[in-house]
């Protein structure tokens, strides 16, 4: 498993981590939690605090912003909603000013 540092360099490798379940300091406390389930809530929820596609997609490590679109665009809908409801709110305010 290799993880990224807060700066989103590669960081530490550590490839007995994957082969080796449940060992280590956490073992048996988060058998519930899986990997790749913490990497995809981890950018759904940047995604819908509104972090920048592109950004989620250096984070993550993806090749192509596509590829982060594909698999987080569920998030997005929600976003252009939101979006949409600001514009209505400054235009509403526009029409009483």
């Amino acid at each position: 498993m290799c993880l990224r540092s807060v700066a989103g360099r590669p960081g530490r490798c550590r490839p007995e981590v994957a082969s080796r379940p449940g060992r280590g300091p956490l073992a048996g406390r988060l058998d519930w939690l899986h990997l790749h389930e913490l990497r995809h809530a981890f950018a759904t929820f940047l995604l819908d605090q509104g972090e920048e596609l592109r950004t989620v997609m250096e984070l993550l490590g993806h090749s192509t912003i596509r590829m982060t679109a594909d698999t987080y665009g569920h998030v997005l809908p929600a976003r252009a909603r939101q979006a949409a409801s600001a514009i209505d709110r400054i235009l509403g305010q526009e029409g009483t000013a």
